[in-house]
This record gives C-alpha cells, sequence and structure tokens, in this order.
C-alpha cells in the first residue's frame, strides 16, 4: 500500500503525507474470494480493514436463523472499527460478497502509531467519530421506520 491509496479512504483522507507514509507499512494486502468469511460475530476484534475492490457483507444471525443484512461495504469502506477501539469481541460477520481486496492493519500496530502522535491519533478518531454518528443516525432511521411499520 502506498501513501496515495491509504489518502483515498476517509478514514485517512484529512492526514498529512508524514502521517499517511508513518501508516502504510503497516497495512498488509489480503485477496478474498466472494463467500469467504473474514470474521465472524464473537472472534477476536484484532484488525481493522479498508476495502479496495469488491464488497463485504457485515451481516449478524437472527433468532430465526436468518441473516440479515447491516451493510454492504464498498471501496473506500472500513469495516473493524469498533472492536480495534474497544477491545471487545465482533459484534457481526464480515462476509465477502464479491471477490475483493482488502488491507488489513492489526490493532497492536494501530495503537502503537496512535500513541507515538497527538496529531495523528485526533485525526483518526475524529473520523472515527464522524462514522460512528453516521451509523447511529443510520440505525436511529431504521428503528423509526421498524416502529412505524409496527404500527400498522
Amino acid at each position: 500500500m502506498d501513501a496515495a491509496l491509504l489518502k483515498k479512504f476517509a478514514l485517512f483522507a484529512t492526514l498529512s503525507d508524514e502521517h499517511l507514509e508513518l501508516l502504510t507499512p503497516h497495512f498488509e494486502a489480503q485477496r478474498h474470494p466472494a463467500g469467504k468469511v473474514i470474521f465472524r460475530e464473537g472472534d477476536p476484534g484484532d484488525s481493522l480493514y479498508l476495502i479496495a475492490q469488491g464488497n463485504v457483507r457485515i451481516t449478524q444471525q437472527l433468532q430465526t436463523s436468518t441473516e440479515e443484512a447491516l451493510a454492504v461495504l464498498k471501496p473506500g469502506d472500513y469495516f473493524g472499527d469498533m472492536s480495534l477501539i474497544d477491545a471487545h469481541p465482533r459484534s457481526a460477520d464480515a462476509l465477502v460478497g464479491e471477490d475483493c481486496l482488502v488491507y488489513r492493519i492489526s490493532r497492536q500496530a494501530f495503537l502503537k502509531l496512535l500513541r507515538s502522535d497527538a496529531e495523528l491519533t485526533v485525526s483518526v478518531m475524529f473520523q472515527f467519530v464522524r462514522t460512528l454518528c453516521g451509523r447511529l443516525r443510520t440505525n436511529n432511521d431504521r428503528i423509526r421506520a421498524f416502529n412505524l411499520m409496527a404500527m400498522w
């Protein structure tokens, strides 16, 4: 991975070239075929993933044995961030929808980099917060729609 590619991801778009150069050596490329499970709900949250090609479905199993798609992520998106920050087990499954190329950074390497540079930490954490706010708004809209449907 190079700095120009890393800058295409919203999570890192505002970083300086110096910070991008610090991060890039810590990402490893992984190719996954359609249908592959990248991780399952309950697995240790030990990595962040950036999608460069293909797509990944984030899903949860419902008690009715059906699968609920929470999101379909495309190039430029990232996933695995919640467990990266809070160190809890994965809260959902990540399944490859189309053959994909992802870049993975370990939790250990990521946190070490954040501890080494306060400016980097503020920039990345602000982007994490923006993403989480967007996800929360989406979930609020889903809950509102579900409640409206339940009233009928």
